[in-house]
């Protein structure tokens, strides 16, 4: 069930990479895109299993809720340069 989400934002996370990004740097995008990808999601399941371990199964949820969280108060706080930069790039274009 959890997994619904999943592909959701990596289309979402993709996209916003490819409007936001240069198209000489798109590569370099979404390869940085690719391993914070992996790196967060080792970090994640070595914080999740050790919570499980210490606390039981609910814990591995709490991770969970706490990285969307984290990952929300992220996006809130980035808005301003996304829009900026996508302003930027329309105005270049035109």
């Amino acid at each position: 069930m959890t997994g619904f989400a999943i592909a959701p934002t990596l289309i979402n996370g993709n996209g916003l990479i490819q409007q936001v990004v240069s198209p000489g740097q798109l590569t370099e995008g979404l390869a940085w895109a690719g391993t914070a990808l992996g790196i967060g999601v080792s970090i994640g399941s070595a914080v999740a299993g050790s919570r499980i371990d210490a606390a039981g199964a609910h814990a591995g949820y709490l991770v969970v809720l706490a990285a969307a969280g984290a990952a929300t108060v992220l996006v809130v706080a980035s808005i301003g340069v996304l829009r900026r930069s996508a302003r930027i790039r329309i105005e270049t274009h035109v």
